[in-house]
């Protein structure tokens, strides 16, 4: 999975560029999965992304309250 969130910041890096329409946009970034390993949690919210995943029968953010995203 941290294979895929590397490729996913590469195509975000290009998304202005291919998306010209979306120029003035702000874009940030989310990783979901109902199990998130936590080496690859602590790797999202190292580069900016919003972790989501299970909490029981529910869904939560897992970024703490000072977290600060990273805009594309």
């Amino acid at each position: 999975m941290v294979g895929f969130i590397g490729n996913q910041l590469v195509r975000l890096a290009k998304i202005k560029r291919l998306l010209p329409k979306h120029a003035n946009s702000r874009v940030v970034d989310v990783v979901a999965a109902m199990v998130i390993p936590d080496n690859v949690a602590r790797y999202a919210y190292s580069k900016g992304l919003i972790v989501i995943g299970q909490s029981g029968e529910h869904l939560e953010i897992s970024n703490d309250a000072g977290f600060q995203p990273t805009v594309w």
